[in-house]
C-alpha cells in the first residue's frame, strides 16, 4: 500500500507542476497580447486621425447592432 500512496503523491505533484506551467504560459500569452494591443492603440493615437479606420469601425458597429438588435 505505501508504494501506491507514493505513486499517487508523485502523480499529483506532476499534475500540479504541469498545471502551474500551463497557468504561467497562459498568463504570459495574455500579458503579451494585452501589451501588443496597448502598443497598437498608442501607435494609432500617436499617428493621428485615420478616417478609413473610423469608417470601418462605424460599419462594424452598425453590423453588430443589426446582428444583435438589443444592444
Amino acid at each position: 500500500m505505501p508504494a501506491v500512496r507514493e505513486a499517487a503523491r508523485s502523480h499529483r505533484r506532476e499534475v500540479e507542476r504541469s498545471d502551474h506551467q500551463w497557468l504561467l504560459i497562459v498568463f504570459v500569452v495574455f500579458a503579451t497580447a494585452l501589451l501588443a494591443f496597448g502598443g497598437a492603440l498608442w501607435l494609432y493615437h500617436v499617428t493621428g486621425p485615420h478616417p478609413q479606420v473610423t469608417l470601418a469601425l462605424r460599419q462594424l458597429k452598425r453590423l453588430a447592432k443589426w446582428i444583435l438588435p438589443g444592444i
